[in-house]
């Protein structure tokens, strides 16, 4: 986490670059976690000029980080919902 917070402030220097942040995120979280957004985010960071003013970008950072766990948690509470009520509806144990 603490490296993640470091990528708000354009400080790569535990990845190398944003090439490097990117493949940290791919690494880092689950395969089922759709990582465009943070990629786009991440890129559009890395693409302002030194000094420049990066709240937008930072907040689009958080915004893609927030969005995107809250997909995967929603996707992942819809398949274990249908999971109970399929073996409830069947009165079977799910496997």
């Amino acid at each position: 986490m603490k490296i993640i917070l470091k990528f708000f402030d354009k400080n790569w220097s535990d990845v190398t670059d944003a090439a490097g942040a990117k493949t940290l995120i791919d690494d880092k979280f689950d395969a089922e976690i759709d990582r465009s957004s943070i990629n786009t985010a991440i890129d559009a960071l890395d693409a302002l000029p030194p000094n420049a003013d990066s709240s937008s970008e930072q907040l689009n950072l958080i915004k893609a980080f927030l969005d995107s766990i809250a997909d995967y948690q929603i996707t992942t509470s819809k398949k274990t919902l249908l999971e109970q009520t399929i073996s409830t509806a069947f009165k079977a144990d799910w496997l």
